[in-house]
C-alpha cells in the first residue's frame, strides 16, 4: 500500500482528455486549479489527474472544465532529460483512485451503472454536476 495517498479540492482546468491504451484500457486526463492564501498572496496551484478504466469513462463523461472536484488518489513522480536542452525536468501528477463532484458548490444527479467485470475497476457510479454556483473560485 502506498503512504503517499493525497486527497485534492479544485475546478478543473480544461474538458477531461479520454485515450486508450494499446490494450484497449481507457485512460482520462484532465488538471486541476487550487486557489491558496487570501488578498494580495492570492495564487493558484495546478495539478495534472489521471484515471484509468471504469473511472476514466465516468470523469469523461460527467466533467467538465470548471467543475468543482475531489480527487483522492496516490502521487506519481517523473523524470525526464529536455529534449532541446538536455537538462532534467519532474514534475508530480496525481493517479486518482476516486474523483466526484465537490457538493459545497452544486448538486448533483448521481446514475449507477453496471458493476465492473474486474477487482480492478471499484468505481461503479457516474456523477453529473448539474448546478455550480462560482461563489469566489475559478
Amino acid at each position: 500500500m502506498s503512504n503517499n495517498t493525497v486527497t485534492l479540492v479544485g475546478r478543473l482546468t480544461n474538458d477531461p482528455n479520454k485515450t486508450m491504451s494499446q490494450s484497449g484500457m481507457s485512460i482520462a486526463k484532465f488538471g486541476i486549479a487550487q486557489n491558496r492564501g487570501e488578498g494580495d498572496a492570492r495564487r493558484a496551484e495546478y495539478y495534472d489527474i489521471t484515471a484509468f478504466r471504469g473511472l476514466a469513462d465516468n470523469v469523461f463523461s460527467s466533467l467538465r472544465k470548471g467543475d468543482q472536484v475531489v480527487v483522492s488518489g496516490r502521487l506519481e513522480f517523473s523524470r525526464w532529460a529536455d529534449s532541446t536542452t538536455g537538462e532534467i525536468r519532474q514534475k508530480v501528477g496525481v493517479i486518482a483512485n476516486s474523483v466526484g463532484a465537490d457538493l459545497t458548490w452544486a448538486t448533483a444527479d448521481i446514475t449507477k451503472i453496471a458493476a465492473p467485470n474486474s477487482a480492478d475497476e471499484s468505481q461503479a457510479t457516474a456523477v453529473e454536476v448539474i448546478e455550480s454556483d462560482d461563489e469566489e473560485s475559478f
